[in-house]
């Protein structure tokens, strides 16, 4: 039993450090890990992005204005 408790405790910490990685994910851009807006020093463009082409989930709320044509694809790589 004592194993088995050991066993998920530490699944649990581990979960929870999962969690508190992706919590300072923005949740409105999808396919990026954006970093939330909280200030103007927070400000990110899509030269400090490796990703892109990565969905906003609403034009709308676009904090970092990351999507300049507002068709809901962040960071287009130019052709």
């Amino acid at each position: 039993m004592k194993g088995l408790l050991a066993v998920l405790t530490t699944f649990q910490l581990f979960v929870g450090v999962a969690v508190a990685q992706d919590a300072e994910c923005d949740p409105r851009y999808s396919g990026a890990c954006v970093p939330v807006y909280r200030t103007a020093a927070d400000d990110v463009d899509c030269g400090d992005i490796e990703e892109k082409n990565f969905t906003v989930v609403n034009v709308e709320e676009d904090p970092h204005k990351l999507d300049g044509d507002k068709d809901g694809i962040a960071c287009e790589s130019r052709r």
